[in-house]
């Protein structure tokens, strides 16, 4: 798990990630389908990903709902 959400943090866990190359380019297809998904949810949505028990050392000022998806996206490739 990342240390905290915030584009940066994230970023630099998704890339140091220790998966194969194939398993990376999988992970980012998913990922990149999660996006275009995020696009098109209502604006309530965040209010909902915030009430999903996220840590509360998560939620802070840097917290991006998006990367949230993200990490989940890639936690259920990971258990596949």
């Amino acid at each position: 798990m990342p240390p905290g959400l915030a584009i940066r943090a994230f970023n630099k866990w998704l890339r140091d990630l220790p998966i194969s190359e194939a398993q990376r380019t999988v992970l980012m297809t998913n990922i990149a389908k999660t996006e275009t998904w995020w696009e098109r949810q209502p604006a309530e949505a965040l209010e909902t990903v915030q009430m999903m028990g996220i840590p509360v050392g998560m939620l802070n000022k840097n917290f991006d709902a998006s990367n949230l998806i993200k990490l989940l996206t890639a936690a259920i490739r990971m258990t596949n």
